[in-house]
């Protein structure tokens, strides 16, 4: 779904409209002039040519390049629109008109804008302009244009076909027919009529307003939520109650859909703390944007039941990469960016695009709707909304109007969280937080909001320095114990702040107390043993926290918990080492990295008898990157067993385990199971170790030693052990990584790869 506002509030430089022409650049083409202009499409490689409509590619180019070089213009189309070297680079200092759409995207960076010395008009064909920098086409003076409501129904439509496609649970059954399967059972189980159930809207704009009017006949309750409530007669002919408090709506609804755009207050918004307001097996679609949704929080809610099924074609980040989590998550109905960009769609954001730039060329003005950006401010239809708030060294004269829109949008900029920064000096954070403005230590905290008076914004002058907080990240090392105090009086006096610390909302006081809880591991850990139970479910709920500082500084707290606690926490081990595996594998390269230490703390101080039970399920999770991390743990605690270990484990345990992951699909996980195959076998073959004819006696034995020798079982070699314990394939795979080559019924001997 194309967005039709624009992302969160906006600086840009702008003049009143008596002198608005002042800074704009020459928008209007003049008769005859040439013009270069560049469109940045999709590949269709072998489709193009499969349909002559099929026009928002590459090959097909809108379908305007012979209109446009026949007027003597220059027309470049490429789908090389990523890195410094990339094709549209090459034309960014001199093209005239930027054609890009929502299923391609051309991103127009302020960088890019600074180099287009010629750009006067960026044009979406289709809808959005959450792909360009509309601060600094504002400030360019550029002109920002959509082809407005050209796939509006063929999103909605989708929308509809999502819904259905959940309510009657057709993805399993479409996967049963192709995998030459019949259970109806596995599915009729949980597939409903859409008649009678309650169907939520967060986001009534066109396309909502399309969704609704198309679910009327189908017989549903049908809810909405909005900035705006609907005049009486369009709610009439929707049939949809407004709902005011979306808190109020979610929990009424079976089935709710995503129609609200991206800003940074709805960028997260459904969060695990939204979703858990909704119905038990609540239906989701979202064609918005992907980053509204919390991407974890959907794959949890997924795989609990809470959510019964999620379905959309808008993924955080686009394109998704091969791992994300939801590609791999069970009942959803996922599809690439493919629900405005139907055959009908194309047609006719190619004849609006077509309809623009004529009138470009002819100095006349687009139609009012298709406007987002004009003459360095938004267009009407988006005033009220977002505000593209001037730069204070402008000489602008505000209306009152204007100077409390501005303060509002300030006021909410201030709310957002302060900058986190990582600092190298060592300070303690059991004192309060200390805020820092303009790189000035200030003797008091920093205010969670700032209060703005509009007069200010008027006369004062942004000195472009934003607030920050610095955070530290301790190595164990370097810790003090609390207050530098080694009495055990402190350490108590610590305990009973930390769980409130922990449960704080302030951010700065969760790593405050995540900072002693380590302390308190290190330097007083039998006074802190009793506390366990209650702390780890507290330093788990800050590995979810959105803010990569607390998250990071928990998994450093768990990895002094697991040097300090050892096997005390097994049993309150399963949740923190979900934690710790998802952090690993998709989050910020220093949360990973911190992850990924706690998670080797886990390995080497967590006895490998309790532990590998807990680890072997991950190895089945449905996310590969889990899978991946699972099996580097797994591989780093095998060895730990030791020989007698591995056989009170089961060495078929281990080689089962083991083998399910030669064919995971990321070589991470496929090389730490040939490190535990590898151990496996040699541990076997020191258990059972063969005997070469050449060492036994030449000489046969006496009748007498006959009768006194006890029949012994031959050994079994690790070539039949494993093909005894594992499906043909699997052995044969765990043959090869262990270097076996089957042997001939003839010769009934085993050889490796290093015997002749």
């Amino acid at each position: 779904m194309a967005m039709r506002r624009i992302t969160g509030a906006i600086r840009a430089s702008c003049v009143s409209s008596s002198s608005s022409g002042y800074f704009a650049r020459q928008f209007h083409a003049s008769s005859g002039d040439s013009k270069k202009i560049v469109g940045v499409f999709y590949k269709a490689n072998e489709y193009a040519s499969k349909n002559p409509n099929f026009l928002g590619c590459v090959e097909n180019a809108l379908g305007i390049r012979n209109w446009l070089e026949s007027q003597g213009h220059h027309y470049i189309v490429t789908d090389d629109k990523e890195g410094p070297n990339c094709e549209l680079e090459k034309h960014i200092p001199d093209l005239h008109v930027l054609i890009s759409t929502p299923f391609h995207p051309a991103y127009v960076t302020a960088e890019r804008i600074k180099k287009a010395k010629n750009l006067q008009l960026l044009l979406t064909a289709g809808i959005g302009s959450d792909h360009i920098d509309l601060q600094a086409a504002a400030a360019a003076g550029l002109t920002v244009a959509e082809v407005t409501g050209s796939n509006v129904v063929s999103v909605a439509e989708d929308e509809l076909m999502r819904i259905l496609i959940l309510m009657r649970n057709f993805v399993p059954g479409y996967n049963q027919v192709v995998n030459g399967e019949w259970n109806v059972a596995g599915i009729a189980y949980r597939a409903y009529d859409l008649e009678g159930k309650t169907v939520g809207t967060v986001g009534a704009g066109r396309i909502g307003k399309l969704l609704l009017q198309r679910l009327k006949p189908f017989g549903c309750n049908l809810l909405y939520h909005d900035r705006l409530q609907m005049g009486p007669e369009m709610e009439k002919e929707t049939g949809a109650k407004y709902v005011e408090s979306l808190d109020e709506m979610l929990p009424k609804c079976d089935v709710v859909v995503v129609n609200t755009p991206l800003t940074e207050k709805t960028r997260g918004m459904f969060n695990k703390e939204m979703i858990g307001k909704m119905k038990k097996g609540v239906l989701i679609v979202n064609n918005a944007r992907g980053a509204i949704m919390d991407r974890q929080a959907v794959v949890e809610a997924v795989e609990s039941g809470h959510i019964g099924g999620y379905s959309g074609d808008v993924w955080d980040p686009q394109p998704a990469p091969k791992d994300h989590p939801w590609r791999y998550m069970p009942n959803q109905a996922m599809t690439p960016h493919i629900s405005g960009t139907t055959i009908d769609a194309q047609l006719r954001y190619a004849a609006g695009t077509k309809d623009m730039l004529e009138k470009y060329f002819k100095g006349e003005d687009f139609p009012a709707q298709n406007y987002i950006v004009k003459d360095g401010e938004l267009a009407p239809q988006y005033r009220g909304c977002y505000v593209l708030l001037p730069l204070l060294d402008s000489p602008v004269n505000f209306s009152v109007t204007s100077r409390m829109a501005a303060a509002n949008t300030l006021q909410d900029l201030s709310s957002l969280p302060v900058t986190e920064k990582m600092s190298e000096c060592r300070a303690s954070l059991t004192k309060p937080c200390v805020g820092k403005m303009n790189g000035k230590s200030e003797d008091r905290p920093l205010p969670s909001s700032v209060a703005l008076n509009p007069s200010l914004v008027e006369t004062e002058k942004p000195e472009g320095e934003k607030a920050t907080v610095e955070v530290e990240y301790i190595e164990s090392e370097n810790l003090n114990d609390v207050d530098d105090a080694d009495a055990d009086a402190d350490a108590d006096a610590v305990l009973k702040s930390v769980l409130a610390g922990l449960h704080s909302k302030d951010w700065v006081s969760v790593c405050d107390a995540l900072n002693n809880v380590r302390r308190l591991s290190i330097f007083h850990k039998d006074a802190m043993l009793p506390m366990l139970e209650k702390v780890i479910p507290l330093v788990v709920k800050s590995l979810k926290n959105p803010r990569s500082a607390v998250c990071k500084t928990a998994c450093m707290t768990s990895a002094d918990i697991f040097i300090a606690y050892n096997d005390h926490i097994t049993d309150l081990l399963d949740s923190l080492l979900t934690q710790l595996l998802l952090k690993s594998s998709q989050d910020k390269r220093f949360v990973c990295e911190a992850a990924d230490k706690a998670l080797i703390s886990m390995t080497k101080y967590v006895s490998p008898t309790l532990l590998l039970p807990k680890l072997q399920p991950c190895l089945k999770n449905r996310n590969p990157r889990i899978r991946a991390k699972a099996s580097l743990c797994f591989s780093r605690s095998v060895p730990r067993l030791g020989v007698e270990g591995i056989k009170e484990y089961g060495i078929d345990r281990l080689v089962q385990a083991a083998a399910s992951q030669l064919s995971d699909q990321l070589p991470e996980s496929r090389e730490a199971a040939r490190t535990v195959l590898l151990e496996l076998q040699t541990v076997y073959e020191k258990v059972h170790p063969l005997i070469k004819p050449e060492t036994a006696s030449s000489s046969s034995p006496s009748p007498s030693q006959e009768e006194e020798q006890t029949p012994e079982a031959e050994p079994i070699t690790w070539e039949i052990f494993c093909q005894s314990k594992l499906s043909a394939l699997s052995a044969q795979a765990v043959l090869r990584v262990t270097n076996v080559v089957a042997v001939t019924a003839q010769e009934g001997l085993v050889t490796t790869g290093s015997s002749s």
